[in-house]
């Protein structure tokens, strides 16, 4: 009984029980092919700016001790507001909230946490760390993806190319925060956050325009 326990707790590292109870799993072993559930949700995507620069700097070891330093950081905060990661993938993360508040919350806060690393780790001419965060909000299918050899449990939808294609847009265009699909009596509520509807933006693999909106923090020194 007790090595069934280490064994969930050491799955749980690598599939965590949140994403399993989003399948209404009780146990990793109940994972089926072909299993999904459909749910409004709001997708996150954030990654670092000019990692690839930043990596030309490090060694293989020193890039992964960097890396997980850094999600150490942001793992809890993306918790913290509900959300579920869905995947590490290399310098980006994709996660899950229920709702479209949870995400904005996340990341504003994901943005004052790097302020403060940075604050921390200011030596002499080294590079700022900075994380563009997209955030989509809509309908997705969630369920195991792959063979009976090797699944992973992952999000799909027109959302989820939304979210990661505003990642990337704040590379493009410089902004910290963008985010499309949120309401705006929600909006009207974030007292400390100053709103920018940007124009109708095309999305690559999308026939029509996205509304989107860049989110700056006014409290970014409280």
């Amino acid at each position: 009984y007790q090595k069934e326990i280490e064994l969930s707790e050491s799955y749980s590292r690598f599939v965590p029980f949140e994403t399993l109870k989003l399948l209404n799993y009780k146990s990793i072993f109940d994972v089926k092919l072909g299993d999904y559930v459909d749910q409004d949700v709001a997708i996150m995507f954030s990654d670092i700016r000019g990692f690839t620069a930043l990596g030309e700097t490090m060694s293989p070891s020193d890039i992964l001790k960097f890396l997980n330093s850094y999600y150490a950081r942001l793992s809890p905060i993306i918790k913290q507001h509900r959300g579920t990661i869905d995947k590490y993938m290399g310098d980006g993360v994709m996660a899950i909230f229920p709702t479209a508040e949870f995400a904005l919350a996340a990341a504003v806060d994901i943005q004052r946490a790097l302020f403060r690393y940075n604050l921390e780790h200011r030596v002499g001419s080294r590079t700022p760390v900075r994380a563009g965060v997209g955030v989509a909000t809509g309908r997705v299918v969630f369920g195991p993806l792959g063979s009976d050899k090797r699944l992973e449990l992952t999000a799909i939808a027109d959302t989820v190319n939304v979210a990661s294609r505003l990642d990337g847009l704040c590379r493009e265009t410089g902004q910290n925060i963008m985010i499309t699909g949120i309401e705006q009596s929600l909006l009207e509520r974030q007292k400390h956050l100053d709103f920018t509807s940007l124009q109708p933006l095309k999305v690559k693999g999308r026939a029509g325009d996205v509304r989107v909106i860049a989110v700056n923090d006014n409290a970014f020194f409280d």
